[in-house]
């Protein structure tokens, strides 16, 4: 009975020695067990901010590609209306220079004209002796030059405001440009 007795209390010494610790062990687990709850709340909270985050990351992407296309679009239409305005600024030129050698031809018309009635109002007052018949000729003839003449007038105006319009278009295509 000794025996047993002394292994009992030995057990019980040995209880008294193991109860602090596997109290301490246990309450080390509850606590891990409180950190790793803690952890897969965290972990759970995590996953929901960044399946938010991927989200927010396509609707970027999709709005990104959406403007790249918005862009390329504006690109396009820029190209368009430069080469469009190019061709529209050279024609004009063109018929600028046309307009300017017509108005050139006009005026070398206009002083040939001059000189003709010139020499007509020249030869009215040399030939005022001569009969009537020959000086109602040349007052025909310096009529029609006085027609030709005011007719080139007529056209050089009508030039001159071609070519005042075609300023004025060719003003606003540069504002434009």
């Amino acid at each position: 009975l000794a025996e047993v007795q002394g292994e009992r209390d030995r057990l019980l010494r040995e209880i008294g020695v193991l109860r602090p610790k596997c109290d301490k062990a246990e309450t080390g687990l509850a606590g891990a067990a409180a950190s790793i709850q803690q952890l897969e709340a965290q972990l759970q909270q995590h996953k929901f901010m960044l399946g938010e985050a991927q989200g927010k990351v396509d609707k970027f992407r999709g709005e990104n590609e959406g403007l790249k296309a918005e862009v390329t679009g504006l690109r396009m239409q820029l190209e368009d209306a430069t080469a469009r305005s190019e061709h529209a600024i050279a024609t004009l030129r063109e018929e600028r220079d046309l307009l300017h050698a017509e108005l050139e031809r006009l005026r070398n018309a206009l002083q040939s004209a001059s000189a003709n009635m010139s020499e007509g109002m020249q030869a009215v007052a040399k030939l005022s002796n001569i009969d009537a018949r020959t000086v109602s000729s040349q007052v025909r003839v310096y009529g029609e030059s006085q027609g030709q003449q005011n007719q080139l007038h007529f056209q050089m105006d009508a030039v001159r405001q071609q070519i005042s319009s075609m300023r004025n278009t060719s003003g606003a295509y540069g504002t434009q440009g």
